[in-house]
């Protein structure tokens, strides 16, 4: 109430200089708005509708993003999708140290994100080499990956380079499929 009062305050004293200038602040929340809808930070959602399509075969899909970059279930909920695992990011916290099930990450003080990023061959390689239950989908942000590390990735997993959503001008998120058997 009490800007709009304003405004009208301002209208009747500057009538003609205050509707160029509300017509060039709305302009450019318009192009401020249309950039942030449409381009930035996008590959989210396109990337979970992808890997709720049935034709994928997603049963087991592994993020390399940022943590709590997706929205994980709410976008797969009821495909085939079955099981989904992220970065752990968890804080280093004294009082988590005896918590059951609590990620390694609190006890080692450096979160899963961050060694990942760090040295995605070196964490990649520890993390498969201690696991038999391999994903049938990877999901890696470019951000601060390099292509010898998604070709590592693929060539070491036996997966391949399947879709590609662009997220921001510079990064995108990449998914590696299972190979066909030839």
């Amino acid at each position: 109430v009490v800007a709009a009062a304003g405004y009208l305050a301002l209208e009747q004293r500057y009538s003609k200089l205050c509707r160029r200038f509300m017509v060039l602040v709305l302009a450019a929340h318009a192009v401020v708005g249309a950039f942030l809808a449409g381009f930035h930070q996008r590959a989210p959602a396109p990337l979970m509708d992808w890997l709720a399509d049935p034709a994928t075969n997603a049963t087991f899909v592994d993020f390399y993003t940022r943590c709590h970059a997706t929205p994980f279930f709410s976008h797969v909920h009821g495909t085939g999708v079955r099981r989904m695992r992220f970065l752990d990011c968890s804080p280093a916290v004294q009082a988590l140290l005896n918590v059951p099930g609590m990620g390694h990450s609190a006890r080692d003080g450096i979160e899963e994100e961050d060694r990942f990023f760090d040295d995605p061959v070196e964490f990649w390689t520890s993390r498969f080499a201690r696991e038999n239950d391999q994903p049938s989908h990877i999901v890696i942000t470019t951000e601060k990956v390099n292509d010898s590390a998604v070709a590592w990735a693929a060539q070491s997993l036996g997966m391949e380079l399947c879709a590609t959503f662009p997220h921001t001008f510079d990064d995108a998120f990449l998914v590696l499929c299972r190979a066909p058997a030839a």
